[in-house]
């Protein structure tokens, strides 16, 4: 019968990582930030979907415009890794803060009846 039901999307981590330190760098005379960081959970992909987490709060949902490790620009990082993120359109970084790579899944209801 839940099968039935039409699933819902739901948003579940991959890939997780903390902000070591920021580093901001001039580039083609503007200012970006890069963050340091080490992948703690997974693995994080140059083509997946990102959260930008502080506390507890998502305050930034994107693309990454770099993934590297250290001057490589890589397409992958797994667990235990260090790397630099640049995030496309973001510049507000904080050591500290966990960068998210999630992606979007189906998750079908149960239907429960009435007893």
């Amino acid at each position: 019968m839940s099968k039935a039901l039409p699933p819902i999307q739901e948003k579940v981590v991959v890939g997780e990582s903390k902000v070591l330190q920021t580093f901001d760098i001039s580039v083609k005379s503007s200012l970006v930030t890069i963050a340091g960081c080490k992948v703690s959970k997974g693995a994080l992909h140059s083509n997946g979907i990102y959260n930008l987490v502080r506390g507890v709060d998502v305050i930034w949902e994107g693309k990454v415009k770099q993934l590297k490790v250290f001057k490589s620009e890589v397409s992958k990082v797994d667990e235990g890794q260090e790397c630099g993120i640049m995030l496309e359109n973001w510049t507000d970084i904080q050591k500290g803060d966990v960068i998210q790579m999630v992606k979007w899944q189906d998750a079908y209801r149960e239907f429960i009846p009435d007893k």
